[in-house]
């Protein structure tokens, strides 16, 4: 069916990335992230295919109410669901929804544990800490390990479900054979805080620092857990400049496309579009139906790529609701028609990387920024 703009997502592609990420983790277990709605990909139809076809069985939101909304469309999965970011721990009301839709906060503060361990009726709740070894965004300070054993003990309780700490520099790399210092850095501190834990009789469950770009480069694959994201959904996670360090060589699972709404020749000095850009040269311009109002950027003007063999380029302003893509001469682009697709990126994942460096921005905003207005199609 046509439509004016569309995602095209391939589970098949999302399998495939899973048991590439089998070969290069075997021995580490997976807590797959689908925040932000499965990456902009519909964290539905993500989590639904990855549990029962993939036997993916841990999951990771950013907030308590997307972690809610995945639990009631999904009531007869049984799977575990961390929520890694605005967990609203302090309320005690908020406290209950993890007890009723058996969710696992993931506790960053001091002050949200001593609540959270206050509270009688979450006596039963798994413990999940992240700890703050550099970051300085979330976590608990190493410098608070002793109170956090003062209030585990104070609870009674003598164990930890889930240890974690999140890298600052994963996306980039020293050299071929190593992450940026600071990750070593950081997976020190990690380190240390599991010793004073342990050193003090608690037991830790499970453990876990690896992002998409730690796994990529072979880093803190020695904890029982890891936590990709961006490279299940195809792209490498580190930055432009040390891709070439990368073990991660993804399949892209979505193809973003729409169609040509109208195409008109053009001279050198005519003007498109509003602020009166003007063209530089005789060609075609091609006006796609997709702007802001679906997540295309204003950053993407200036973008270049292939359509069909034919090198393209976004030109002009990207309005709310229309883009305008200009081909230089004429001969080549004469191959277009109204209503045909345009792929705006594809499964290599190379063209979505490229959009992204181009916009000088990350894969992350260029997936999560696409709206409701772009219909998601599962194939």
């Amino acid at each position: 069916m046509h439509q004016r703009a569309q995602l095209s997502v391939s589970l098949s592609c999302l399998g495939d990335n899973f048991e590439q990420l089998g070969k290069l983790a075997p021995s580490n277990d997976l807590l797959f992230m689908v925040k932000a709605n499965g990456y902009g990909h519909g964290m539905l139809s993500i989590v639904d295919y990855s549990f029962r076809e993939c036997s993916i069985t841990q999951f990771g939101c950013a907030s308590l109410d997307e972690a809610i909304d995945l639990r009631r469309a999904t009531p007869s999965l049984h799977y575990e669901l961390y929520v890694f970011s605005d967990t609203q721990l302090a309320y005690q009301e908020k406290r209950e929804l993890y007890l009723n839709y058996r969710l696992l906060p993931v506790v960053s503060s001091l002050s949200d544990l001593q609540a959270l361990l206050g509270d009688k009726s979450c006596r039963h709740l798994p413990i999940s800490l992240k700890f703050n070894t550099g970051m300085n965004r979330l976590g608990i300070e190493q410098s608070e390990v002793e109170g956090v054993l003062a209030a585990l003990k104070s609870a009674g309780r003598k164990s930890i479900y889930h240890l974690m700490s999140h890298f600052a520099l994963a996306s980039d790399s020293k050299d071929a054979a190593s992450p940026h210092p600071f990750c070593h850095q950081q997976y020190s501190s990690f380190q240390e805080i599991k010793r004073e834990l342990t050193a003090a009789g608690i037991a830790i469950e499970r453990t876990s620092m690896a992002n998409s770009g730690a796994i990529e480069q072979n880093f803190a694959l020695d904890e029982s857990h890891i936590r990709p994201g961006l490279m299940l959904y195809g792209p490498s996670a580190l930055s432009v400049g040390h891709r070439q360090n990368s073990r991660w060589r993804g399949k892209n699972i979505s193809t973003f496309e729409s169609s040509v709404l109208k195409l008109f020749p053009v001279s050198a000095g005519d003007v498109i579009g509003y602020g009166a850009t003007p063209i530089e040269q005789d060609g075609i311009v091609a006006i796609l139906p997709i702007g802001y109002g679906d997540g295309l950027s204003r950053r993407y003007q200036g973008v270049e790529l292939q359509f069909d063999g034919v090198p393209g380029i976004f030109w002009g302003r990207v309005n709310m609701d229309l883009a305008q893509i200009f081909f230089a001469g004429k001969s080549d682009a004469n191959q277009f028609k109204v209503g045909q697709e345009m792929k705006i990126w594809e499964q290599d994942s190379s063209r979505v990387l490229s959009i992204a460096d181009q916009m000088e921005t990350i894969p992350y905003e260029v997936f999560t920024q696409l709206t409701s207005r772009v219909a998601r199609n599962y194939i």
